[in-house]
């Protein structure tokens, strides 16, 4: 009998393209996986489903209905009812301590999640890393090569970096912009930064070498993991993450990455491969739900610094930069989806 999974997820994007990667690797093994974002339990029937998956984020205000939801459906279901999670930061501990969370078996989409979820008394004694689809970004490796030559065709001998990511404190633009502007003192004509982001003159004003291409979640998937290929660097200046997919697509994608080191981004990543900073203290930000986020602080200067190395590296030393290309590379393919997600098949067949 061929196994029924239902992946019950948020509708953020990154929410349902793992639960989306999630069910790809239950398919490909012989079972059935409807991912969904519209859940509703009272017309959910055990003769339906073999299996359900909640993947939620463990923030205890946007968590808590689901928890209700996984416990409704943990007697019948047993080991085949899982809840999948990631956390940004601390769960604020009044919120924490509701017995619908303690009853939950979290399974950890990092170390760093584990932590901040043990932190709360929470139960979490597995870690499944989020996968990236190795097959899927190779097959869009010949568009990748259009788009490039018209990036380099467009922007000639300047080093190319790439910025994907949400506009809020957390994610360090304007880190990022300020950075930009040290740099742009000896280097402005060397680099450009093409940027998928949400905008407007409201949030900053930008260096003219900052350009926006698209607003961030408005391009579908194969676009960005091919985005990932027409650049030379991404830079993730981000301060705050329970995962933190970019970098590992653009790893995935033979393009190395600046990025602060700190957990989850320095557990899967190549510190060689890639050119990290330091962070210089850690801060809380309270949510619009029930989550304290963990902002790691760092000082500008030092990714201006990383800024001005990969445009050396790039221009002065290609042999460097290519051996950073292969090593992102091999240290993405520890997590092809293929692999990270196997766990779940291995749960439900």
């Amino acid at each position: 009998m061929v196994s029924r999974t239902l992946i019950v997820t948020g509708k953020a994007i990154s929410l349902k393209e793992v639960a989306r990667n999630i069910a790809k690797v239950i398919v490909e093994n012989g079972g059935i996986a409807t991912p969904t974002t519209k859940f509703n339990p009272a017309v959910i029937r055990r003769s339906a489903y073999d299996s359900i998956i909640f993947f939620f984020p463990a923030d205890p205000v946007y968590a808590l209905e689901y928890c209700g939801y996984y416990s409704i459906f943990k007697p019948s279901f047993g080991d085949k009812c899982m809840f999948y999670t990631t956390i940004e930061g601390r769960p604020e501990p009044i919120l924490a301590n509701k017995p619908v969370f303690k009853y939950v078996d979290w399974i950890a989409n990092s170390d760093y999640t584990r932590i901040k979820l043990l932190d709360a008394n929470w139960k979490c004694d597995k870690i499944v890393y989020h996968g990236v689809d190795i097959r899927l970004i190779d097959s869009l490796t010949p568009i990748a090569r259009k788009m490039r030559r018209k990036v380099k065709e467009q922007f000639k001998d300047k080093v190319v970096f790439g910025l994907v990511s949400a506009w809020n404190v957390r994610k360090g633009i304007e880190k990022l912009i300020v950075a930009m502007r040290q740099v742009n003192e000896k280097h402005k004509d060397e680099y450009v930064v093409l940027a998928i982001t949400e905008y407007n003159e409201g949030k900053a004003v930008l260096p003219e070498n900052f350009i926006v291409t698209a607003s961030f979640g408005s391009l579908p998937t194969n676009q960005i993991l091919a985005f990932y290929q027409t650049i030379d660097f991404l830079i993730a200046p981000t301060m705050c993450e329970g995962f933190g997919m970019p970098v590992l697509e653009a790893m995935a994608s033979k393009t190395p990455v600046i990025h602060g080191w700190f957990k989850p981004l320095s557990e899967f990543s190549d510190p060689e491969g890639n050119i990290v900073f330091p962070y210089t203290d850690t801060r809380e930000v309270k949510s619009k739900g029930g989550l304290l986020f963990e902002l790691h602080e760092y000082d500008p200067q030092d990714l201006a610094m990383c800024i001005e190395e990969a445009i050396t590296i790039y221009k002065d030393n290609k042999e460097e930069y290519e051996d950073k290309r292969e090593r992102v590379r091999v240290a993405a393919e520890k997590y092809d989806i293929r692999k990270t997600y196997k766990y779940f098949v291995d749960k439900i067949m």
